[in-house]
């Protein structure tokens, strides 16, 4: 038998439905991304690149993985391991070589960041050991191989931060010792190896201070070397190992100087002879061995005579002289720093007074020792170079020629006024943009070749590779994980248009708009080089009226009616420079819209304009008159005409107010609280069938329910709540001729009330959370076809979409079925007689949901980003008088946070067809 149409339909939409891990809805029109604004992309974004014999390892992210392990061996470039699985990212750091095994820190989402190693291979990569069972993390750091043996510090959650090592195995990891016994931490730092199985660190026993210690894997091995400042701590730093003697600095005395030790107190001294400044402390930094020549018995140091700065230093440990290698003249410092040993030589930065901070490097003489190039020509300013990495006998490092910006420079090491080549490899940022800078990074040998991280406009951070040459320096790979964000907000809808601001990477956040087609350009770039940042949005007679700051006249009123030439400024409130209004809180009355601004001498008070740019746009009334205080103006409300707000006249403190637009007219209509200056604070104005409803304190019965009646201008207490305390009203929401609003009783917790103005009328809709005190805690309240919505906590279902009407309060539906988490609706909005919200299931993340009010018709509209990660949907929508169109930024791995647009059908719920009989015919 042929199949009939209808039947397949039936086939097709039974699959759908049951291949679903959550109900979701098989509309026509499904939710697509309006337009992916910011084109920026976010790059490969590698980084902690190291060495394991010839692979080069490194943390990066894709699209699908997150960020994980990568590898580069040969000319391929391939993903290790998932190692928390989909688009989470496994926060991997502290890349470790420990022979030809890779250990690093990393997190699979169950066991928290912990000890994990890898031979290179998916299935040789694993997590060591559990270090803080269970999801906490044991804060793994100061990775540091001495032979074939790791050490590191953690923290197992009862010993605090100590000791630890691992042979690669999770019976080999274990605690060395619990230095500051029990739950106290000693802090490890400095980890440094020794000779043959030694290491030596930095640590706190609880009783001695920071002193110096070694180890040889054993808790008996496990010493402080000796106690160099029985007074308090000696804080050992910059530890250097040269033949087994290490060589670091400490204080003692109150001088700061260099020390020795063998490993033994006996033999742990002050270096007498490094001592440069015999009356006080030469505060030695940055100490660095340098072989020259044969000999290995060279440390460099920055330090301070007393007499002539911080200077460079060389020690001399055979002839145990120190010898000046001063650069800058007099006291002046030259802060010498980065010290970095190269093939027999050190390559420095240094101040000589006259370059500013530039390329230095010496052979341990005054003769020696010379600035390599003077990169940045401006008198005094540098080129801050950095990453000082050796390849096939040249330097690479990256530096600021100033105009540039950091980019990769090559070097033979020989001082230019010998003949010397330094030359810039490649200007790899934007040539038309010397503010962007690509800022090259993490340098790295890779069997003779420089490979290296940078940042570019088009491809983001990836991987580059160079052998000196600008042909030979190009991008390894242009692997992405999507594209920046343009963060969209404040969708408003002005005559079928939708405005919005967004952030395309290149003009800053700036006026945007859309057609429901999904045409969408930028309307201006009202600060150009900057971000004009639109706030506060409202359509006012056929335009949209918003806040904006175009980077002269600080933020004040603007307009737009789509068009680059329509979007103008429409007064300077403020004259400043710079300064501008702050205004805001727009509230429209008839042919007036009224705001709060700040001229620079009233404060911020109440202004009305009448929208045109020569119109009148002006301040209503000083209400404080005390110069700049301005009247604390809150909660804008039209009420039949007439404009309602809360202020402070600075005397009788924040009352109940309304204005008719003229100075006479304004006028305070209830002085509620007159024992303590601070006024009543009115909030939640809301007005409904004739009586305004809002909140406010005597300073007798707290935060309550009150209401103005305009016609008898009388304001009243409704219900005293919570007596004795207060109940404080939120989310004030009028449904047909009732308002609903939160407020706590003092017993029940918060819960949905209701109220038609009268004591008797205000009550309590339903307890819906039954433990004492608790509440169920609504928020979003939202009228959706004469029932009101809401989000609440029952106790046993968390967080999910409830509805209340005349006849039953209820839950609609248990969308996140795990016990007690719940789907946390949030952003209710309404289109063509549909309620969307977000939601998290528990499965999907918090995504798209849509509701008819009933169980089976509350489903996922799409999964935007796909697995358990959140597309964190935030809703704004706007609907024509024929269909409804919902806008929205949304976040998907592709594209970053980004517009979306969902086209409403007006028939979206799914057709069920009667129970058919299928036979021959």
């Amino acid at each position: 038998m042929k199949n009939s149409p209808l039947f397949n339909l039936f086939i097709a939409s039974t699959i759908i439905f049951l291949t679903c891990n959550a109900p979701v809805a098989t509309l026509a029109s499904q939710p697509r991304l309006l337009k992916d604004i910011n084109l920026k992309k976010l790059g490969f974004n590698p980084s902690n690149l190291t060495m394991v014999g010839t692979t080069l390892f490194f943390a990066a992210a894709d699209i699908s993985g997150g960020g994980e392990l990568w590898k580069r061996e040969g000319t391929t470039v391939t993903r290790v391991k998932d190692i928390n699985p989909g688009p989470s990212n496994s926060h991997i750091q502290h890349l470790t070589a420990v022979g030809d095994t890779l250990f690093f820190i990393a997190e699979n989402g169950v066991n928290g960041r912990e000890l994990w190693k890898s031979d290179g291979t998916t299935a040789g990569t694993s997590m060591v050991k559990d270090v803080n069972p269970g999801i906490n993390s044991s804060g793994s750091s100061y990775l540091t191989a001495v032979n074939n043996t790791l050490f590191f510090t953690a923290d197992n959650g009862i010993n605090g931060y100590e000791l630890w090592k691992s042979n690669g195995t999770t019976a080999g990891t274990f605690m060395v010792k619990d230095i500051n016994p029990g739950p106290g931490y000693s802090w490890p730092y400095q980890l440094t190896a020794g000779n043959g199985d030694l290491l030596f660190f930095a640590a706190d026993n609880g009783s001695d201070g920071v002193e110096l210690w070694k180890s040889d894997g054993d808790t008996a091995g496990t010493v402080m070397v000796e106690d160099i400042n029985t007074e308090g701590s000696s804080y050992p730093g910059h530890l250097l190992n040269i033949n087994g003697t290490i060589w670091f600095t400490a204080t003692k005395d109150n001088e700061t100087e260099i020390w020795m030790s063998n490993g033994f107190d006996w033999n742990t001294i002050k270096v007498a002879k490094a001592d440069i400044n015999s009356g006080g402390s030469s505060n030695p930094t940055y100490l660095t061995n340098v072989t020259i020549g044969n000999s290995p018995n060279n440390i460099f140091f920055a330090a301070n005579d007393g007499i002539n700065g911080t200077e460079l230093w060389r020690y001399d440990i055979a002839n145990t002289t120190s010898i000046p290698l001063h650069i800058n003249s007099g006291s002046d410092s030259s802060f010498p720093f980065r010290l970095t040993a190269i093939d027999g030589k050190l390559y420095f930065i240094a101040n000589d007074g006259i370059n500013g901070y530039e390329l230095w490097v010496s052979t341990g003489t005054i003769g020696g020792t010379s600035i390599v190039e003077d990169i940045n020509l401006t008198p005094g300013l540098g080129s801050n170079a950095m990453n000082f990495t050796a390849i096939n006998g040249n330097i690479f490092f990256t530096a600021d020629d100033g105009t540039n910006g950091q980019e990769l420079w090559m070097s033979d090491g020989i001082p230019g006024i010998y003949g010397g080549t330094t030359k810039l490899v490649k200007i790899i940022s934007d040539p038309s943009n010397h503010l962007q800078i690509s800022g090259p990074n993490e340098l790295t040998d890779m069997n003779g070749k420089l490979i290296f991280t940078v940042y570019e406009s088009i491809n983001g951070m990836q991987l580059w590779q160079s052998d000196g040459t600008e042909t030979n320096t190009s991008m390894i790979t242009d692997t992405q994980a999507g594209t920046l964000s343009s963060y969209s907000q404040e969708f408003t809808e002005v005559n079928g248009a939708v405005f919005f601001r967004a952030d395309d990477g290149i003009n800053g956040m700036e006026l945007w708009k859309s057609d429901k087609n999904g045409n969408t350009s930028m309307v201006k770039d009202i600060n150009p080089g900057g971000s004009s940042v639109p706030s506060f949005f409202i359509a006012f007679k056929g335009a949209l009226y918003f806040t904006a700051d175009d980077g002269s006249h600080g933020t004040e009123l603007w307009k737009s009616d789509g068009s680059e030439p329509g979007t103008i400024p429409i007064a300077d409130i403020n004259p400043t420079p710079e300064v501008g209004s702050n205004c805001g809180l727009y509230t429209i009355v008839g042919n007036t819209l009224y705001f709060i601004a700040d001229d620079g001498e009233n404060g911020s008070e109440l202004w009305k304009s009448d929208g045109l740019a020569a119109g009148i746009t002006e301040i209503v009334r000083n209400i404080n008159e005390n110069p700049g205080e301005g009247s604390s103006i809150r909660s804008l409300v039209d009420v039949d005409g007439t404009l309602f707000f809360a202020a402070s006249d600075g005397v009788t403190g924040r009352e109940l107010w309304r204005s008719n637009g003229l100075s006479s007219g304004t006028e305070m209509v209830a002085d509620i609280n007159t024992t303590n200056g601070e006024g009543s604070k009115p909030g939640n104005l809301t007005y409904l069938d004739g009586t305004l409803f809002f909140t406010a304190s005597d300073d007798m019965d707290n935060f309550e329910l009150w209401k103005y009646n305009p016609g008898s201008s009388s304001a009243s207490l409704v219900k005293d709540i919570n007596p004795g305390g207060s109940s404080s009203p939120r989310s004030l929401t009028a449904v047909d001729k009732t308002l609903y609003f939160t407020a706590d009783d003092g017993t029940n917790g918060r819960e949905v009330w209701k109220s038609n103005g009268l004591s008797s009328g205000t009550i309590m809709v339903a307890n819906i959370n039954t433990i004492p005190g608790f509440g169920c805690k609504p928020d979003s309240l939202i009228n959706f076809n004469g029932s009101l919505y809401f989000e609440a906590d029952d106790g046993v279902n968390g967080q999910e979409l409830w509805k209340s009407n005349m006849a039953s309060t209820t839950l609609v539906k248990d969308i996140n079925t795990n016990p007690g988490h719940g789907s946390k609706p949030a952003s209710l909005v309404v289109s063509n007689g549909i309620l969307f919200f977000s939601a998290n299931d528990g499965i999907h993340g918090h995504e798209l949901w849509q509701s008819n009010g009933t169980d089976g018709g509350t489903m996922m509209v799409k999964d935007i980003l796909p697995g358990s990660d959140s597309s964190s949907s935030n809703f704004s929508y706007y609907s024509t008088d024929i269909t409804g169109t919902i806008f929205f930024s949304a976040y998907d791995n592709n594209h970053g946070d980004e517009p979306w647009i969902y086209k409403v059908p007006i028939f979206p719920w799914p057709m069920f067809l009667p129970a058919m009989t299928v036979g021959k015919r």
